[in-house]
């Protein structure tokens, strides 16, 4: 088995929300991130959240598969939330915008099991602290469509959020 790789991506715009949104079966697709227009939905996504401000600024996220089903709904599915702390790794690409050091999952997918998020065989985090970029790997459970959603709220907040992303194939 190789993995097939794949370019880093932003999930939409830089996002300011101060609280999640409700996430509810809808007609209209989500615009966030479309996988359905592969050949095959990804088995797996990495991802890298990053934010603007500064080191130690903090924020939540979470990640959301939706899948269309026969009456015409994308019906979401939570696949993965976190609370990010960002690091003094200046991304590169835009100003003032900085990678994640420390990824706390607080969900990491159906099998979660042992309550303490850390088991999960459906997320990985690789979460390094001391300034070193960390990131998750998290499975996309076959969802046609994935979204973020943001939350800023806290004390030492990034004034902007968003997350890197790309899909990870298996290839035979």
């Amino acid at each position: 088995m190789s993995v097939s790789a794949n370019n880093f991506r932003r999930a939409a715009s830089n996002s300011t929300a101060t609280s999640f949104t409700a996430q509810i079966p809808k007609t209209t697709a989500p615009d966030d991130v479309l996988l359905d227009n592969r050949a095959d939905v990804p088995e797996y996504l990495i991802l890298i959240p990053f934010g603007k401000d500064g080191n130690d600024d903090t924020f939540d996220f979470r990640v959301w598969g939706w899948n269309l089903e026969p009456g015409g709904y994308y019906v979401p599915q939570l696949l993965f939330a976190a609370s990010v702390v960002l690091g003094n790794i200046a991304a590169g690409f835009a100003a003032n915008t900085f990678l994640a050091d420390t990824i706390a999952a607080t969900f990491k997918g159906p099998a979660d099991w042992d309550g303490a998020h850390e088991n999960s065989p459906w997320a990985t985090v690789v979460s390094n602290a001391g300034d070193l970029a960390s990131y998750a790997l998290i499975s996309t459970f076959g969802c046609s469509h994935i979204s973020f959603d943001y939350d800023r709220a806290g004390g030492q907040e990034g004034t902007e959020c968003n997350c890197l992303w790309r899909p990870v194939d298996r290839t035979r």
